[in-house]
């Protein structure tokens, strides 16, 4: 029973590992890496005007 889960835990890191690399080598190049969101102050309300009689999609 113990050789069994050894052997399990064997391969679920062995797949694991080369499903990362995997995944790794398939990232974009020109990947960005993301930033902060910057909101707006609590403050300060800004205003939207949205047309009526046009919809778009």
């Amino acid at each position: 029973m113990t050789l069994l889960w050894g052997s399990s835990l064997v391969a679920v890191l062995l797949c694991s590992s080369a499903w990362a690399l995997t995944r790794s080598a398939l990232a974009p190049e020109n990947e960005v890496p993301l930033r902060p969101t910057s909101w707006l102050p609590d403050s300060q309300i800004t205003t939207i005007h949205l047309p009526k009689d046009r919809t778009r999609r």
